[in-house]
């Protein structure tokens, strides 16, 4: 038989009782006998391979034998980068590379405490390392904890302990992990951001928000002044059925056709909140239909303080905008000129969205499941959040990706970001809390003045 013939002999036998599984060993090993040539290099990798993985649970030296067999073949692959991720003879040698690293490691874990072999045998894990990127990969960070707790090491194990289980809160690797006081106690005081290291990458975020919170403290005053110096102001207005808005001003058509808008032909200045409550109140003052869904600005729109769609709040704005907030929910928001948005944006749920067609010019872009601008002018903070989220669920953008700019990278790590009182009593993410942070031009991050951070 050829060495395909015997694996697949083998491989319908290696899952049955002791006695098959036997056989499948003894035919795994009459398939590598087999290998004569290059052609039947996959066939010889794929032998070692499974010898290794039926070994793993009841013999950890052997599996070790044959795991070390494995990066030998693969060696001149591994060391010339010929690895290709993704085709799928380069899924399964990295497979292959992840498993016998971690066969290896987890070895010498089990039977040493020499330090300098497991020090080796820490080294020979990051290979398999460089091919993690599942979170059903964690064997190899849970043997990775393993041989940092011997190297008594706690503070990279519980790091990685903590991500691992940011990434799948229920891998069940570190379960003795977390029941231990000591990991407890750690947990507790790393929250409270004594434990926290930045990378470059971080702290160049954080002088960014740091300066945002600045930009914002100084502006607060003048806006206060200006707020005060501006009465609302309603130009002429009437009712406009969605039919002939459609074809007016290019209106989307999906609301109902007897549906109308309260139409302001002028710049338009509202003492804010601006809500559906505001417009229904401006539709009571005329007569004629009140199937009101929201309101056509055919000029500016300035708003003293918030925009909140909290129930359907369609708003299309032919000239420029500039409010504090802007909440977008389940309406539909067009601005056809420039936004400023002096305190930021929070797009949430998918029925609705926000467009901005000019300038966009905002501090913050919260984002939850919503359709609406990922980028602004100048300095500004991208986030997916969604309110009361735990704040392993935040996430915080790093930059755009390079070849599609819409789509955003995140930290790993986002919530260590975040000032360490900033989180609710239950200990989740609040918009609100956010919001008011931002209003008074309090910086919700981790600030670079911090002495935690200065030491670094």
């Amino acid at each position: 038989m050829n060495p395909r013939e015997y694996i697949e002999k083998a491989l319908d036998l290696q899952f049955g009782d002791d006695q098959q599984k036997v056989s499948a060993k003894q035919l795994y090993q009459q398939a590598i006998q087999a290998c004569r040539s290059e052609d039947d290099n996959f066939e010889h990798l794929y032998a070692h391979y499974e010898l290794m993985r039926m070994h793993a649970d009841e013999d950890t030296e052997q599996a070790a034998a044959y795991a070390r067999k494995c990066l030998k073949i693969l060696d001149s692959a591994i060391q010339s980068g010929a690895i290709m991720h993704f085709s799928e003879q380069g899924q399964f040698q990295e497979e292959v590379i992840r498993y016998a690293t971690n066969s290896i490691a987890w070895h010498t874990c089990l039977k040493t405490d020499n330090r300098q072999d497991l020090q080796e045998a820490l080294e020979l894990l990051s290979l398999g390392e460089n091919y993690v990127d599942a979170p059903e990969h964690s064997y190899l960070l849970d043997t990775k904890v393993r041989l940092l707790l011997k190297l008594d090491r706690k503070e990279e194990a519980y790091q990685i302990t903590r991500s691992c289980l940011i990434n799948d809160p229920y891998v069940t690797y570190f379960d003795d992990i977390l029941a231990d006081d000591d990991y407890q106690q750690w947990k507790k005081e790393f929250e409270r951001g004594q434990h926290v290291v930045f990378n470059d990458e971080e702290k160049q975020f954080l002088q960014k928000a740091e300066a945002i919170s600045h930009k914002i403290r100084e502006g607060l005053a003048e806006a206060q002044a200006s707020r005060e110096n501006r009465a609302e102001h309603v130009p002429a207005k009437n009712v406009i059925g969605r039919v002939d808005a459609t074809e007016k001003y290019g209106l989307p058509d999906y609301l109902p056709a007897d549906s109308t808008y309260l139409l302001f032909l002028g710049d338009l200045h509202v003492q804010g909140p601006l809500t559906m409550e505001w417009v229904f109140r401006q539709a009571d003052e005329l007569e004629g239909p009140k199937n009101i869904y929201g309101i056509i600005v055919d000029g500016d729109l300035l708003v003293n303080g918030d925009i909140l769609d909290e129930n359907y709040l369609h708003l299309y704005v032919l000239g420029n905008l500039q409010c504090d907030y802007f909440h977008s929910y389940n309406g539909q928001q067009i601005i056809k000129g420039d936004a400023h948005i002096h305190h930021g944006i929070y797009g949430q749920y998918n029925d609705g969205q926000l467009d901005i067609y000019g300038k966009l010019h905002t501090p913050y872009i919260l984002v939850d499941d919503h359709n609406m601008p990922s980028s602004a002018e100048g300095n500004f903070v991208h986030m997916q959040v969604s309110d009361h989220a735990s704040r392993y669920e935040v996430t915080v953008g790093i930059h755009p990706n390079k070849e599609w700019p819409w789509i955003w990278e995140y930290f790993e790590d986002s919530q260590k970001l975040f000032a360490p009182d900033f989180w609710t009593e239950q200990d989740t993410f609040s918009v609100d809390r956010f919001l008011a942070y931002i209003k008074k031009g309090k910086n919700p991050f981790v600030s670079p003045t911090d002495k935690q951070l200065k030491q670094q």
